[in-house]
């Protein structure tokens, strides 16, 4: 289901180039100008490690329908701004 843009602040976001994608993990896709639509939510869906996903773009009603079927959270529309490189090195 859809989380809300005060639920995730700056603060508690961190992104880890490091990360191991065979664990639990969420997908931030940071681009403006496309949207996340059913093709590219079965595919992250089907990774089968996704637990969220964050994008500063769209995200079609099919492609929520995917994610909130698979219990993957998604938040569209996050300012790119917001997004920064936060990873303990």
């Amino acid at each position: 289901r859809g989380v809300g843009g005060d639920f995730i602040s700056s603060r508690y976001f961190r992104i880890s180039y490091k990360h191991n994608m065979n664990e639990p993990h969420i997908e931030v896709k940071a681009w403006t100008t496309k949207k996340i639509d059913s093709t590219k939510a079965r595919n992250i869906r089907d990774k089968g490690t996704v637990i969220g996903v964050v994008t500063t773009g769209r995200i079609t009603k099919p492609a929520k329908e995917v994610f909130d079927v698979a219990d993957i959270a998604w938040v569209e529309n996050f300012p790119e701004n917001i997004l920064s490189d936060n990873s303990e090195d």
